[in-house]
């Protein structure tokens, strides 16, 4: 009877390497969305643009901070950019048929407190041809930070933009040459 069970077993283990090789699978893709932090329910004024792209299964995400409220007080916003990969070690990525999921475990902890890696989900409509997938068709993403400052655990959900243009709170300052 053993043997019967473990051989039925082993003639399924071949079609479960095919799904989860299909499940793991990452297609090339170029998203770019713009989202606003809200912690524990409430909008916060800076925004960030972030860039998802993969190719050949390998994955880069670039985002650009702007952070308003305390960049504002200082007379403009100075953007921050950052960059992880999945060469880097610093994103494992999966996907099904629409969606791409972006695990950044490049948060971690720092003077405010301590942070879960950021998860971040792009919606996509299923490809029609050969080419990067660019259209975005929905995105949600988040973390939660432990702050030691506050005492207290904090819910930080990312929520795209509802508009393609927005009016920035303060000038935004670039770094130039010599400056």
């Amino acid at each position: 009877m053993w043997k019967h069970c473990f051989s039925a077993v082993l003639a399924l283990f071949p079609w479960q390497s095919v799904l989860l090789e299909a499940q793991t699978r990452i297609p090339e893709v170029r998203f770019d969305v713009g989202v606003h932090r809200r912690v524990d329910g409430t909008q916060e004024r800076s925004f960030h643009l972030m860039q998802v792209s993969c190719t050949d299964g390998h994955c880069t995400l670039v985002t650009v901070s702007f952070d308003g409220p305390w960049s504002c007080d200082l007379g403009a916003l100075v953007p921050t950019i950052e960059v992880a990969s999945t060469i880097a070690g610093q994103l494992v990525v999966s996907s099904s048929s629409t969606e791409l999921v972006v695990r950044d475990l490049t948060w971690s902890s720092d003077v405010g407190g301590e942070a879960s890696p950021a998860i971040y989900r792009f919606q996509y409509a299923s490809p029609r041809g050969p080419g990067p997938i660019t259209t975005l068709t929905g995105f949600s993403g988040g973390f939660t930070r432990s702050s030691s400052i506050l005492g207290r655990v904090l819910a930080i959900e990312l929520v795209p933009v509802a508009t393609a243009a927005m009016s920035l709170p303060c000038p935004l300052r670039l770094r130039g040459i010599g400056r």
